[in-house]
């Protein structure tokens, strides 16, 4: 990068030249544009949901900053749905889980440390309930205030299903074998 400057009076033609070595420049630019397609490569092909909710001092009363495509597929909705609509989320939550969401959320948000939440949303296309295991992990400001989460959130219908056959499986044996005995 070269800039040119005149000095003094113009009848003395002095001409202030700055060089640039702008490779160092370039390499970080160029590290930048690698570490932001490798980072939309892992959101995008995920199975997770990642997402990122800011809050004023109202955590109910929350923006979603960020939610990655694959909330479509477990809720039906588009990400975008999500950006405009923040109450989304919580609506796609079976009402016998929004107590216990509410409580763990507001420990993780009063504890500032990250935990689980387990809870079903439904996918309004199905019509059908999934199971999510979502970690969540509080976001703070330079003084330590919360002022945001961010998390993953995990489809776990399937595993669901099979540890609940594994356990009336389980059982039957404990009763066949009780029934030997």
């Amino acid at each position: 990068d070269v800039s040119l400057d005149p000095i003094g009076p113009a009848e003395q033609g002095l001409t202030l030249a700055c060089i640039r070595d702008m490779r160092v420049q370039a390499e970080l630019l160029e590290a930048a544009r690698g570490a932001e397609e490798r980072y939309r490569m892992v959101v995008t092909s995920a199975s997770e949901v990642f997402y990122r909710v800011m809050m004023d001092a109202d955590p109910m009363r929350a923006v979603v900053s960020f939610v990655s495509p694959q909330c479509q597929k477990l809720t039906g909705h588009p990400p975008e749905a999500f950006l405009t609509n923040p109450a989304l989320w919580l609506e796609c939550v079976h009402p016998d889980d929004r107590d216990i969401l509410f409580r763990t959320t507001g420990e993780i948000l009063r504890n500032g440390v990250e935990a689980s939440r387990y809870y079903r949303l439904l996918n309004h296309e199905t019509g059908e309930y999934r199971s999510v295991a979502d970690r969540v992990v509080p976001l703070h400001d330079p003084s330590g205030r919360v002022i945001g989460y961010q998390g993953v959130a995990r489809d776990v219908t399937e595993r669901r299903k099979v540890d609940a056959e594994r356990a009336r499986l389980e059982e039957e044996l404990r009763l066949a074998q009780k029934m030997d005995a």
